[in-house]
């Protein structure tokens, strides 16, 4: 996220002359997760690894002194590479698993977080951003088909409030000029929580197994860039 700085070049503060900016944020974060799905009333437990992408434009503007809120929106790609049943839309009565499964996501961000002024032209930018994430398309994998005359994948288009992600992030902000800066973060997620698909099966004696996935762990990093006024 390139954020903006409190400290002008040619030494003049600029707490009095930025106190906005718009931004353009490339997050990518790498997740392991794990799906959960029964055999004959017993757990099976699976994992994956996968990178997942995305951009947005955001706003940001003092609160008080060195203190800063944020908002955003824009697009995230969400991926899972777990393998899991699911409700194939196949002529043929055969189970099919997912190779991979991904989803198209309106982002939105809200976040709070402190600048420290390191020299003229660098700041050191700690954040505490919440994001929702809301599906509006979604692609399912499967991990073979049993004729080559069946879909290579099944694309739905349906609205899935997908879960919500609570990061941490610590980047190091360089000052261009008096109009822009750019900046490298770490992303640290704190907590993700992914709701459910129904496209996965429904136990009656399990209320999980719709679940997308759980975080097991996750980092990431952003590069931004920034307008101030």
């Amino acid at each position: 996220m390139c954020a903006f700085s409190l400290i002008g070049l040619n030494g003049i503060s600029q707490e009095k002359k930025q106190k906005n900016y718009v931004g353009i944020e490339m997050p990518i974060i790498w997740n392991h997760s794990e799906a959960k799905y029964y055999q004959l009333g017993s757990p099976v437990h699976k994992t994956g690894k996968s990178l997942s992408y995305g951009i947005n434009v955001n706003y940001s503007t003092i609160l008080y002194k060195q203190i800063f809120g944020k908002i955003g929106v824009g697009y995230f790609k969400q991926n899972f590479n777990i393998e899991r049943p699911f409700d194939f839309d196949d002529p043929t009565s055969l189970s099919f698993y997912t190779k991979s499964y991904s989803y198209e996501n309106i982002y939105l961000l809200l976040g709070i977080g402190y600048k420290q002024i390191l020299t003229n032209k660098i700041n050191l930018n700690g954040l505490f951003e919440f994001i929702q994430l809301i599906s509006y398309k979604q692609k399912y994998t499967p991990a073979k088909t049993s004729n080559s005359s069946f879909q290579n994948s099944q694309k739905n288009s349906k609205t899935i409030t997908l879960g919500k992600i609570f990061n941490a992030a610590i980047g190091l902000e360089r000052i261009i000029n008096q109009q822009f800066s750019v900046e490298f973060e770490v992303l640290l997620p704190l907590k993700t929580e992914w709701n459910n698909d129904p496209i996965f099966y429904k136990y009656d004696y399990s209320n999980d197994a719709q679940k997308i996935a759980k975080n097991k762990f996750s980092i990431g990093s952003s590069i931004s860039c920034l307008f101030h006024f």
